[in-house]
């Protein structure tokens, strides 16, 4: 066990309980938030702002618990793997487990806040927060583990993935006005995207 990272995640913790008492109510951090919003769009309705709010605090939970899942999962890495930082199975289910039971044991705290209210729907996104939270820990475990052909297929579907998207956004901006709404250009830049990264792929691939 990391000591230096169980310290920073009862620390983490600590703060994230401050925040569940009447310090982190709706009240409260809309006293905050909203002059914040207006100066940066004055156009905003209240209705907006209240969406936007939403947004936010998910957003928040999101963040909280995905580095609160980064800090336990470095701590429960077994010795022989701490240089490496490699997450192992017990690592990765022991840091899920300790953020989901401190996710609701933070929902039934609110639920003695005046201010406040618990939500199973919380601990839902709490958890996939400390989900995401893993992902960067095993994608590199498993990104060491390729062969360097799969590591340079790899490399060129990224690099030729970023220029087709990059490519076909410039293209959309262009054809402004176009009979495109939002969603059809992000399935665009997606799908040209997906494409140059898969030519590209074949043609690292080929070279070798």
């Amino acid at each position: 066990m990391n000591w230096k990272y169980v310290v920073a995640a009862v620390t983490w913790m600590g703060g994230m309980f401050i925040f569940s008492t009447d310090i982190g109510s709706y009240d409260n951090v809309g006293s905050v938030l909203r002059p914040l919003l207006l100066w940066l769009i004055p156009d905003l309705t209240p209705a907006q702002i209240d969406r936007l709010f939403v947004v936010i605090r998910t957003g928040a939970h999101l963040t909280e618990y995905f580095i609160l899942s980064i800090f336990w999962g470095r701590a429960l890495v077994p010795h022989q793997a701490m240089r490496k930082m490699a997450p192992q199975r017990a690592s990765v289910v022991g840091a899920m487990a300790l953020c989901g039971a401190w996710a609701v044991l933070d929902e039934y705290h609110q639920s003695f806040v005046a201010s406040r209210t618990a939500s199973i729907v919380d601990v839902g996104i709490d958890l996939l927060g400390a989900s995401l939270g893993q992902i960067p820990g095993i994608a590199a475990a498993q990104w060491r583990r390729l062969s360097p052909r799969a590591i340079r297929r790899v490399q060129f579907f990224a690099w030729w993935f970023a220029w087709g998207a990059f490519s076909a956004t410039m293209l959309l901006i262009v054809w402004q006005g176009g009979p495109f709404g939002a969603d059809g250009m992000a399935a665009w830049v997606a799908a040209i995207g997906a494409l140059s990264g898969m030519a590209g792929a074949f043609y690292g691939v080929r070279r070798r």
